[in-house]
């Protein structure tokens, strides 16, 4: 099934339907040609630009989520495939996946 998310500032987003401004939650799926950028330089881009919650997925290891407030990493929790069945957003209540539709 499909997520809707009710909290989306429509006023965000532009005529090609793209979200201008600072999102909530990003996430990004890791690869071997970005992995270091993703995990050092994206992490500390999301954090000082107002970012709320960064996930990151390797579909190989598994899922970290980092959660911020005034630019600092508040949480972060780490999610494996064969101890979790789902990874949480802090930000949007009962936003779950399962990990089953993220690792191969």
């Amino acid at each position: 099934g499909h997520l809707r998310l009710k909290n989306i500032a429509v006023d965000k987003i532009d005529k090609e339907g793209r979200y201008k401004g600072v999102p909530t939650l990003v996430v990004e799926i890791l690869s071997e040609s970005t992995r270091s950028k993703d995990m050092l330089k994206k992490l500390d881009l999301y954090k000082q630009t107002g970012v709320r919650e960064y996930w990151m997925a390797d579909p190989k290891k598994g899922c970290v989520t980092y959660t911020f407030e005034k630019k600092k990493i508040v949480d972060n929790m780490v999610y494996k495939q064969d101890g979790n069945e789902y990874a949480e957003s802090t930000n949007f209540k009962g936003l779950k996946v399962a990990l089953r539709d993220i690792f191969l």
